[in-house]
């Protein structure tokens, strides 16, 4: 974790205030039972509270999350990654893209828990479709390390899509959002192919008192298909969640 936040530091210090065009920020708390230990499979419920910042620049933008889980046993679990990316289309100033096609991008991801860490690099495609606010598919070269595995590194292509749509129906505005991860197997370091996929379903309950797009509530479902790569392991959980948006 500190890690990150010192490279994000780093990124961030190293361009103007001026520079970036927009700026998104959130904070969220979700709650749900359910959540299976990899050491036992055993059930456990926990609250996860999650921060997020993305922003854009003259030639990319950045994204950070960090998450911290507050299981019913056991100690508080943080986990954090930053995802900086340059786009092709302000870099080499493209102008005669594709109509489906908003941007290529270089892209890396850092990722980093409580017992192991990751560093991502590869190329991201923003595609243009009605009624898509944002639709991004990604696929890396996942370099891996874990506590559990000491001295060995794992290696595995990973693909991302995240996508984001705003959208009502009548007076109600809704959002819905999230990302899908599938990472092949990781031998050296005994880990399974696994995929993780969160969407997330909310509703604007800012708009019934005069602040649209800033309070939301909803769902988001959590779906592993084996967890942190431990083959068998499969986890299925709808959280509650609540979300601030500023």
């Amino acid at each position: 974790m500190k890690r990150i936040g010192f490279w994000a530091c780093l990124w961030w210090l190293a361009l103007p205030a001026q520079a970036f065009e927009w700026q998104y920020n959130a904070l969220l708390a979700q709650q749900a039972q359910g959540f299976k230990s990899v050491a036992d499979q055993s059930r456990f419920a926990a609250k996860v509270f999650t921060f997020e910042h993305a922003d854009g620049w003259a030639y990319g933008s950045n994204f950070l999350s960090v998450d911290m889980t507050v299981p019913e046993r056991g100690d508080h679990q943080f986990y954090g990654e930053f995802s900086p990316s340059l786009s092709w289309k302000k870099l080499f100033a493209l102008s005669a893209l594709p109509v489906w096609l908003k941007d290529v991008s270089f892209t890396a991801t850092w990722e980093k828990g409580e017992y192991a860490e990751a560093k991502l690099i590869g190329l991201g495609v923003d595609l243009n479709l009605p009624d898509w606010d944002f639709l991004k598919l990604a696929l890396y070269q996942r370099y891996s390390s874990s506590d559990f595995y000491a001295g060995d590194q794992g290696s595995a292509p990973q693909l991302t899509v995240v996508w984001v749509r705003d959208f009502s129906t009548g007076r109600v505005n809704w959002l819905f959002e999230g990302f899908m991860d599938y990472a092949w197997a990781e031998s050296t370091l005994g880990r399974s192919d696994r995929m993780l996929i969160q969407p997330r379903l909310m509703v604007d309950i800012g708009a019934w008192w005069d602040q649209p797009k800033h309070w939301w509530f909803g769902v988001e479902h959590n779906y592993w298909h084996n967890k942190y790569g431990v083959k068998g392991v499969d986890e299925s959980v709808t959280q509650a969640a609540i979300k601030w948006q500023f």
